[in-house]
Formats: C-alpha cells, sequence, structure tokens
C-alpha cells in the first residue's frame, strides 16, 4: 500500500513538473515513480494469502502463492439459478488480479462444492483439476462436461515452497461426503486442513493410517455439521484456529461452537464474518474477518491494487504463533 501510495505521489509530481517544463526534475520523478511500482508489483508477486469466500452453505478457500500461483479448494455452490461463480466467484477472483488457476482441487461432486465451476472455466484458464474416483453420474448434475484427473491414493505434490498432500476416500462410493478428497496444505510452518465434507468415521480412518497432521488452520468438515465431530482427530491435530464454511440453522452446529469455545480454540466462519482472509506475519499467522474492511472511495477504486484496506487494521483478528 505505501509503494502503491508512493507511486501516485511520484507520478503526480512528475506530470506537474512536466506541465511546469521542468523535463529533468519530472523525469527523474517518473524514473522514481516506476521504481516504486515495480518493487509495489515484486512485493504483490511474492505476497502469500488463503481467503476463504463467503459462499453460503458452500465451500471455495482461494490460496495465493509467491509466484503468482493460484490454488482453489472446492468452487463454490450453484442453488438452481443462483450461481455464485458467476455472481461472486469470477468477480472477485478479476478484483483480485487473479489470471489463472494453477490447481483446482475437488473435494467432491455435490454441487455445493462444484456450483461454481463451470463459470470459473469459462472465466479464467485452469490448468489442472483433481478430484476423487467418483462415478460418471455424480458429475453429471454439474451439467458440465468435465473431466478431473483422479487421486486414487495419497499423494504428494511440490508447489514449491509450498507442499499439497492429497488424500482420496474410497472409490465410486454412494456416500460422497464421506468419499472427500481431503488435503493439507503446508507453506513456511503453515499448515491448512481442508477435509471437504468428510465425516467422523472418515477422520477415524484416517487417523488408523496415520494420514491426520497438526495443523495451524482446521477448515471444519461439512461447514461445521457435527457429523464431522471426531474427538481424536481434534488431538492430533493441534488446531490453533477453526474455521467454517457455512450459513444455516446447523451449519455451522451450536454443539460444534460450544466445543470449540470451551476448548478456548478460536472460531471464524463466514456465516458471521463474512470472507476471511489468512496471512503470515514472521512466524505468527493472523485471520482477517472481510466485514472490518474500510468502505467507500477511494479505497473501492483502488481494491485491485490494495487489497482489502482498512483504516484500523483487521481490528478483531488475533496473532497465532506457528
Amino acid at each position: 500500500m505505501g509503494l502503491f501510495i508512493l507511486f501516485l505521489i511520484s507520478a503526480a509530481l512528475s506530470l506537474l513538473f512536466f506541465y511546469q517544463k521542468r523535463s529533468k526534475a519530472g523525469g527523474l520523478l517518473l524514473v522514481l515513480a516506476l521504481f516504486f511500482l515495480a518493487l509495489g508489483l515484486i512485493a504483490r508477486f511474492r505476497f502469500f494469502y488463503v481467503l476463504v469466500f463467503d459462499v453460503g452453505k458452500g465451500n471455495a478457500i482461494l490460496v495465493h502463492l509467491p509466484g503468482d500461483r493460484n490454488l482453489l479448494f472446492d468452487a463454490g455452490a450453484r442453488y438452481g439459478k443462483a450461481d455464485l461463480g458467476k455472481i461472486l466467484l469470477v468477480p472477485t477472483l478479476r478484483r483480485m488480479g487473479i489470471r489463472e488457476l494453477d490447481l483446482v482441487v475437488l473435494s467432491h461432486p455435490d454441487l455445493d462444492h462444484t456450483g461454481g465451476l463451470p463459470a470459473l472455466f469459462r472465466a479464467f484458464p485452469v490448468k489442472k483439476l483433481l478430484s476423487g474416483a467418483f462415478k460418471a453420474k455424480d458429475w453429471a448434475k454439474l451439467e458440465f462436461e468435465l473431466e478431473p484427473q483422479t487421486v486414487t491414493a495419497p499423494k504428494a505434490l511440490s508447489l514449491e515452497p509450498a507442499s499439497l498432500f492429497l488424500e482420496p476416500g474410497r472409490a465410486y462410493p454412494e456416500n460422497l461426503n464421506r468419499e472427500s478428497l481431503m488435503a493439507f496444505l503446508e507453506y513456511q510452518g503453515l499448515t491448512v486442513f481442508f477435509p471437504g465434507d468428510a465425516d467422523a468415521l472418515r477422520l477415524a480412518r484416517a487417523q488408523a493410517k496415520g494420514l491426520l497432521f497438526p495443523s495451524e488452520v482446521f477448515i471444519l468438515p461439512h461447514h461445521g455439521s457435527k457429523t464431522g465431530y471426531w474427538p481424536p482427530a481434534w488431538e492430533i491435530l493441534r488446531f490453533k484456529v477453526a474455521v467454517a464454511s457455512a450459513r444455516g440453522r446447523f451449519h455451522p452446529h451450536p454443539r460444534i461452537k460450544d466445543l470449540l469455545k470451551k476448548a478456548g480454540r478460536p472460531f471464524y466462519s463466514t456465516a458471521e464474518t463474512g470472507a476471511l482472509m489468512i496471512f503470515l506475519k514472521g512466524s505468527q499467522f493472523l485471520v482477517c474477518p472481510k466485514r472490518t474492511r474500510f468502505e467507500g472511495l477511494p479505497f473501492d477504486l483502488f481494491w485491485p491494487y490494495i487489497p482489502y484496506i482498512n483504516l484500523q487494521g483487521c481490528s478483531s483478528y488475533a496473532l497465532h504463533r506457528l
């Protein structure tokens, strides 16, 4: 933000000096403005954040990695004619300067996790699409020709400097939620767990196989439903923060919220705070709810270049040690 403001000031002064026919001073200020702009673009190129979209009772989470690489975990919801991919995901991604998606991971074929995918495919190049082994009839409800690469066994991907571990469920299941493709993303000591709609039985199976790992951020299974509560998993994950992409009477479930409160685990829900962003700060991380973002001009005008401006900062965040 500071670099962008310095660019604007230098560029404005440069134009003023050129107007006053002070070409040498104007030229020097123009070079300085371009220098600030270049530094700002480099900083943005090296930036890391996680964005949990507010898509109602649905799921869509963007991870922006240094090198301008973008990963999307699930693709939002479609309810009848209400296509949140078209009306929410695509405009937001464009405003944040996203030009392509390097990897899209679909946990399972339900429309609250895949409904926005056709709109995303029409708007952006998608380099790779991964999911578990599901039946063709399960994908047919998307009403979109889709052939994701199938993950049939635990798989590690190097996304230097990040790592991604994928754990598929059983192939061609009847219970799609239970057999969600689960994922762990690790970047510089921050691990985020994406369990999709996995239930307690699935988490118990993963525990038995040694496929659960300590994670700072736990995206609650099935939008915070009580079906995804498995106490031994919480002990293994040792998560610092729980996040629910949810909206509804039982999403997140009151029992889950109560358990988190009793355990002293910070909890964020898109139903209460809107979209969430997660940032790294040295050996700590913070969660910033969107509704703390300062609204109005000139900030909305500059938002593609200065994401989530807030004069008071993220007033509700707390720093959590990795």
